[in-house]
């Protein structure tokens, strides 16, 4: 977590975010906001200050606030409850992280899809030598899709709650949709055309997917993926067929 920053918008949220998980790189404090969906707008923008800039936190020390008709604007610390916005440790020691100026990318996520490698030396292999005008490597937005089997062995004392589980109606669809295995090694997932890989016109409705007979693909130490690549929100998706055996080459570009 040390390299993690963390952006909330009220003081109960800044309070939980620096006590839950272990220490932060840093944690943003944007309050004041006409309304909390635009976090993610006002976390950019202090990214880009903190980055760009030296010296005390320039959002604490300058950045406004306008309102709806964009006439009048308000000085942001001026609306926190905390008499700051902008970087809790540049209001704690008066200097932001020098990692905000050092750093060259920044990996911009919501809190529910923090980047995570499982098993990232097989992963990276698998991708060493292949053809990068024919080969994606991306995270899938699909993961996880659970299925009963990922729930058969529980602690003592939680099997009421596993069968409880195992009634709910994601269990069940996905059950219904089946799995085949899936060989990190040597199999792959291949777009039919550059279209299919790209482009949002190739989007189809799982439902979809789960009526032409495609499976979810199954590895051996993770929950299962759909075949395919898109929004898993909208449950829309870039459909790849498996191909097994053939060192994860695809003759289109491939997911895996």
């Amino acid at each position: 977590t040390s390299h993690v920053v963390v952006a909330v918008a009220n003081a109960a949220d800044l309070d939980f975010a620096r006590k839950c998980c272990g220490p932060l790189l840093d944690a943003l404090y944007l309050p004041g906001l006409d309304n909390p969906n635009k976090l993610g707008v006002a976390t950019l923008i202090a990214v880009h200050r903190l980055a760009t800039s030296r010296g005390p936190d320039p959002l604490d020390a300058r950045e406004k606030l306008y309102d709806k008709s964009e006439r009048s604007a308000t000085r942001w610390a001026d609306r926190s409850d905390l008499g700051f916005v902008g970087s809790h440790e540049a209001r704690r020691t008066g200097l932001p992280p020098r990692e905000w100026r050092a750093a060259t990318h920044f990996y911009y996520t919501e809190a529910d899809q923090i980047l995570r490698f499982r098993d990232a030396d097989s992963i990276k292999t698998a991708a060493l030598g292949k053809n990068p005008a024919t080969t994606l490597l991306l995270p899938h937005r699909a993961v996880p899709m659970p299925l009963p089997d990922d729930f058969r062995t529980v602690p003592p004392g939680a099997r009421a709650a596993r069968e409880g589980l195992l009634a709910t109606a994601e269990l069940e669809t996905n059950e219904a949709w089946g799995s085949v295995s899936l060989d990190r090694a040597d199999d792959a997932c291949c777009f039919p055309t550059v279209v299919h890989a790209c482009q949002p016109a190739a989007l189809e409705p799982a439902a979809a997917l789960r009526s032409d007979g495609a499976k979810l693909l199954r590895g051996p130490d993770g929950f299962a993926l759909v075949p395919g690549e898109g929004n898993f929100l909208k449950q829309l998706f870039r459909r790849c067929d498996h191909a097994r055996g053939g060192g994860g080459e695809c003759a289109a570009p491939g997911v895996f």
